[in-house]
């Protein structure tokens, strides 16, 4: 069986570590675990980290805020910047 992408973070760097480093709760890991998502300002931190021990960090593990579509002129230049 495959792990999710997410799983397989926080299981090679460690629950114990992530908090002690975050400062937050056990509680806040399991939910980040069980909705497959890290806090977008954890981004920084948690994408050197992968970097330093070699494994993948897409952008999309995290929960970034979206941009609401108005007129569309908006939405197609982030969507052109992306690009």
């Amino acid at each position: 069986m495959i792990k999710k992408p997410i799983h397989h973070i926080i299981d090679t760097l460690g629950s114990d570590e992530i908090q002690r480093r975050f400062d937050v709760s056990s509680h806040m890991v399991r939910h980040v675990r069980s909705s497959g998502a890290f806090p977008a300002s954890w981004y920084v931190g948690i994408k050197a980290w992968c970097d330093d021990v070699g494994i993948p960090c897409p952008l999309s593990l995290f929960n970034w805020k979206s941009v609401p579509k108005r007129n569309g002129a908006v939405s197609e230049q982030i969507q052109g910047a992306a690009q």
